[in-house]
């Protein structure tokens, strides 16, 4: 008989310092949970990753994080979005070969936070009974051979060791899976001293998206998305917009703006000068 996979885990199931945000990866509700936190994904724009220190490059993944808050739609693009989907298709055949070659039972998981909820990451799964996550590859062949031939190297080092301390997890198994090609399995454990360097620059670096979320705030108005939450919905909102514009052109918004002006002159005293009008 095949294994019965187990459900994912409640919404906000509390695990100490972990909640887990019960949502399929990839939907509306894990786009929105995602919104302006930094996760694991992208915790090489925040550190070097060979050192775990704060990068000088981290205010520009902090600028794409204000505007996701700010505009309450997400930065990725609609590509990264259809790759993210490609690999959704493979991945359940990737799992059972994992799953069998292992035999564990592996628990889908939507996205995990700290329990403030300021950082989170999103492992593929967790291996159920034990502290171990799973992050499933699907990709190209030659990127599948590098896998093989040389592991991970740095590039995704803030990745596994943030995932590691975001859920608390004692291993993080990176497995690739290839139709055509042996698998490749690379287990990565805790990195002590690099956890606690990477903790202290997310936390230096949450202290200024915060600093920087307040000035922006201070600004003005932000016109926010009102339902968009996947990058596919932020690009249709925004043809929609383009076509209202197209529909009326400028001259016709000129005219309505014009006119506006006009009938706020009708209301003001014969004194008073028009902002409009100044020079």
């Amino acid at each position: 008989m095949g294994r019965r996979e187990e459900p994912p885990a409640r919404q906000d199931e509390e695990d100490e310092d972990v909640k887990i945000i019960d949502c399929e990866q990839g939907s509306v509700e894990w786009f929105r949970a995602r919104l302006g936190i930094p996760t694991a994904s992208q915790f090489d724009k925040i550190v070097t990753p060979k050192t775990g220190q704060l990068s000088k490059s981290s205010t520009v993944y902090a600028y794409k994080l204000i505007c996701e808050k700010l505009l309450n739609a997400p930065t990725e693009t609609v590509d990264g979005q259809m790759w993210m989907e490609r690999g959704k298709e493979m991945e359940p055949v990737a799992v059972k070969q994992y799953e069998w070659l292992n035999e564990v039972e592996t628990v889908r998981v939507g996205f995990v936070t700290t329990d403030d909820g300021l950082i989170g990451a999103s492992p593929d799964r967790l291996i159920k009974g034990k502290p171990i996550g799973l992050e499933i590859k699907c990709p190209a062949p030659h990127t599948h051979l590098g896998y093989l031939l040389a592991g991970l190297g740095d590039a995704y080092r803030p990745q596994v060791q943030g995932q590691l301390y975001v859920a608390e997890l004692e291993r993080v198994d990176l497995y690739s899976y290839h139709d055509r090609m042996p698998a490749c399995t690379v287990a990565t454990p805790r990195d002590e001293p690099y956890i606690s360097l990477l903790a202290s620059a997310l936390a230096a670096f949450n202290a200024e998206l915060f600093e920087m979320t307040e000035r922006a705030k201070s600004l003005g108005v932000f016109q926010a998305y009102e339902s968009a939450a996947t990058p596919t919905q932020v690009a249709l909102a925004d043809d929609l917009d383009s076509e209202f514009r197209d529909a009326f052109g400028l001259p016709e918004l000129r005219r309505i703006a014009d006119a506006a002006n006009a009938k706020l002159r009708e209301t003001k005293p014969a004194d008073d000068t028009f902002p409009g009008d100044r020079p």
